[in-house]
């Protein structure tokens, strides 16, 4: 199945210098960035007129060296799917107390 890719420059004015800015009223969700050596990757959702876009967003380089960024031109239409998730654990028997 092919996901639903849509550029950046096709969306509405407003949603796409929310989108190139990270931030505004149209972000529905800001991950954290994960770190992976000199990687990092990130993903943000936005919200506009009840359809949801994700952006992927990736660096490369370190804290001590300057960032290169390379962010798609583009977002991928998402909906949202919640799911439970059940942990099973185990524990050790407390030994009872006279």
């Amino acid at each position: 199945m092919k996901n639903k890719e849509i550029k950046i420059e096709d969306l509405p004015q407003e949603l796409q210098d929310c989108i190139e800015d990270g931030e505004g009223e149209f972000l529905e969700e800001d991950g954290e960035w994960i770190e992976d050596g000199k990687y990092s990757f990130k993903t943000q959702i936005f919200k506009y007129e009840d359809k949801f876009y994700r952006r992927n967003l990736s660096k490369t380089g370190s804290y001590f060296t300057d960032w290169n960024f390379d962010n798609d031109d583009h977002v991928t239409e998402v909906t949202k799917h919640e799911k439970v998730v059940t942990i099973v654990e185990w524990k050790a028997v407390e030994l009872e107390t006279e």
